[in-house]
């Protein structure tokens, strides 16, 4: 049987579709991440929990990278809207005309994130955008599964080891499943989002729209931008506290520490990013609007790039890749305070636990800083 509050858990829901009696749910557990409970009451003690677990099965990047590119729409408005440099709305685009459908994070009626699949164009703009926080991905699994075993195709998109939740679950390699992961710092727990959600919307009423990414000031100098009914508000990363949070690894999951999929070698067929750093190796680039670095894994990968004529792509090193997104392929030390705020959020009120850290962040880390010097 699984283990429950296990700190190398994902969060990825398999051991709950696995189960053929349904004794686990995934929850938002006491830590602030998704987490399964068990009904001992109904478990058979089968284990079949255990088959797909990140957890008992050890979980290690399999494709070697085949080549690297860094690159961006040619089409400028896309460019713009996307986070990053617009490759994966024009693959994504370019996948539903001509063979299926794709599923990719959203936000749901409640401000949440969770996967959803989109057969049409016109609502890829859902699966647009970074979102900083966890997401339900294994709400999808199934209906993939159902898809790719009717012969039809599917683009999945997410972060690495919801890929490898994914293929955990399928337990065999559909030909028409093509999977692009998303480069990944870590994932914020879901309980800290909802209490960051709970004091916004305290003081401005419902958010509308939740834009991690804003590039109101260009790709160099992105902004959290928030739509309220009556109100608009727009940060800087550096300034906002959620951001904060998630820059220092307080609010990451704990699994995201310990990370089996920082890897050169990737599970997807195509990873993309952003390609920070690339002043350092091409100066003369364009870089206000963005700019994607990509990784392309498989022959699957190479022929959705290589199909996609709304992208323009040029050779790059891996290495110049990795500079400055060292978290692709290394894992980092859990941050000085990491249990004790673990033990704010769980002890202290939304108001309060947002003032304390506030106070550390915007005070207290300045004066040390200051004080080294």
């Amino acid at each position: 049987m699984i283990k429950i509050n296990n700190e190398h858990c994902i969060g990825c829901g398999i051991c709950m579709l696995s189960c053929l009696h349904d004794a686990i749910s995934l929850v938002e557990i006491k830590s602030g991440e998704y987490g399964p409970v068990i009904d001992v009451n109904k478990c058979s003690g089968c284990n079949k929990c255990e088959e797909g677990c990140n957890v008992f099965n050890k979980a290690e990047p399999v494709h070697t990278v085949m080549n690297t590119f860094f690159g961006y729409s040619s089409r400028q408005e896309k460019r713009r809207e996307s986070s990053s440099g617009g490759i994966f709305i024009e693959l994504a685009s370019d996948f539903i005309r001509k063979y299926g459908c794709v599923a990719g994070a959203a936000f749901d009626k409640n401000g949440f994130v969770e996967h959803v699949l989109v057969d049409n164009v016109d609502d890829l703009s859902r699966l647009q955008g970074s979102k900083y926080c966890e997401s339900k991905a294994w709400t999808v699994f199934r209906e993939i599964e159902r898809r790719l075993k009717a012969g039809e195709w599917i683009l999945f998109s997410g972060v690495p080891c919801e890929v490898f939740s994914l293929k955990a679950f399928l337990k065999k390699d559909y030909s028409k499943l093509i999977c692009c992961e998303v480069f990944c710092h870590g994932a914020p727990r879901v309980g800290v989002y909802r209490k960051y959600k709970e004091l916004m919307e305290r003081k401005y009423g419902k958010i509308i729209n939740f834009n991690f990414r804003s590039k109101a000031e260009g790709w160099g100098k992105p902004n959290y931008k928030i739509n309220f009914k009556n109100k608009t508000i727009v940060q800087s990363h550096s300034k906002n506290i959620y951001h904060l949070m998630f820059g220092t690894h307080h609010s990451l999951r704990r699994s995201c520490l310990k990370c089996n999929f920082r890897s050169i070698r990737r599970n997807a067929d195509i990873s993309l990013g952003d390609f920070w750093g690339i002043e350092k190796y091409y100066p003369k680039e364009n870089m206000k609007d963005g700019v994607s670095a990509v990784l392309v894994s498989t022959e699957k990968g190479k022929k959705l790039v290589d199909e996609c004529k709304n992208i323009i792509l040029k050779k790059c090193q891996v290495e110049e890749i990795t500079d400055k997104n060292k978290w692709l392929i290394e894992c980092f030390e859990k941050p000085a305070g990491y249990e004790k705020f673990n033990h704010d959020f769980i002890s202290m009120n939304t108001r309060l636990f947002f003032l304390k850290y506030k106070f550390k962040y915007f005070v207290l880390d300045r004066i040390k800083r200051k004080l080294r010097c």
